[in-house]
């Protein structure tokens, strides 16, 4: 009987001295190493949203002694900002490998420290129907409100979310837009999405980055 599984499975492949870090893992019974959660609301040292470039995040985890990241693939819980959301999974994609599966979950070491330049994408399509962040193109860094209750209405778009700087093109997203946020239930004609690929799900959204 496996009372465990995947967690046993994940153990068994690290190095005694691994320290793992859960990304929306609740709990891992069984991994038979020190493990940290970068859960919203549960701990204080982990915001990738405000960590401004690949390397912050980096420095940080390495600096909470983290090797190893489990996280599940194409899917988020909702629980962190959507900076953080698009911050983290653009970031394992690149410096967490090589990636295992175990279950649902994907396990990778946290690789090469990211070259000191390199940035995340700037700009943000948000294509909507305004439950909450108004249709439009946004800054990434301006996406940081956390998550709370829907609103009752679409009308007013939620006062807690920053207007967009710029609204969305009819044909073609500007070549700086990295990142696209799509919330599913609208039907609103939205630009030609050609060239981006979905990151995860997020409850209603879909993340989207480019390829």
């Amino acid at each position: 009987m496996r009372c465990f599984y995947p967690y046993e499975e994940v153990g068994q492949t690290l190095p005694s001295n691994a320290r793992l870090l859960l990304h929306e893992v609740r709990g891992a019974t069984g991994v038979r190493v020190t493990a940290v959660s970068d859960a919203m609301g549960w701990q204080g040292a982990i915001s990738y949203g405000r960590l401004a470039t690949p390397s912050e995040i980096y420095e940080k985890l390495r600096g909470l002694g983290i090797t190893h990241i489990l996280w599940t693939p194409a899917m988020s819980m909702g629980y962190d900002m959507l900076a953080g959301d698009l911050k983290f999974l653009w970031f394992v994609e690149r410096h967490a490998g090589p990636v295992a599966r175990y279950g649902q979950f994907a396990l990778g070491a946290l690789g090469a420290r990211p070259a000191s330049d390199a940035r995340f994408p700037e700009v943000v399509a948000y294509l909507g129907c305004g439950a909450t962040h108004a249709r439009g193109l946004y800054r990434l860094d301006e996406l940081t409100t956390l998550p709370g209750p829907e609103p009752e209405s679409q009308e007013p778009v939620n006062q807690f979310y920053p207007p967009p700087h710029e609204p969305i093109p009819s044909e073609a997203l500007p070549p700086a837009c990295g990142f696209v946020v799509r919330e599913k239930s609208c039907r609103l004609p939205n630009p030609d999405l050609k060239g981006y690929r979905l990151l995860a799900e997020r409850g209603d959204l879909e993340l989207l980055t480019r390829n």
